[in-house]
């Protein structure tokens, strides 16, 4: 009976042996995969704050763009209207010719 208890008690502390591996194992994956995550979380925020300053300087960009586009708008009125005085002023010599 004393043999039979200590070949099983040799049994559970094998076994035993073995989960601690396991254990040990499967705590130092999950230490990995929690530092994989930290450094993804990390790199996704870096992503956004790229992003968001991406889509700022672009929107200044289209605002320095539209700005210019006014401008050229504007001037190209004021050439217009100035071409229009031009014009009636030219008729007005000629009507006096």
């Amino acid at each position: 009976v004393c043999a039979g208890l200590s070949s099983r008690l040799q049994e559970y502390k094998s076994e035993n042996a073995q989960l601690e591996e396991l254990l040990t194992a499967e705590r130092e994956l999950s230490k990995s995969y929690e530092a994989s995550i930290k450094q993804l979380q990390k790199d996704l925020s870096e992503s956004k704050k790229e992003v968001t300053r991406v889509e700022s300087n672009m929107a200044e960009a289209l605002a320095a763009k539209n700005a210019e586009i006014e401008s050229v708008l504007s001037s190209v009125e004021a050439i217009k209207r100035q071409a229009a005085l031009s014009e009636g002023n030219l008729a007005s010599l000629q009507v006096l010719s």
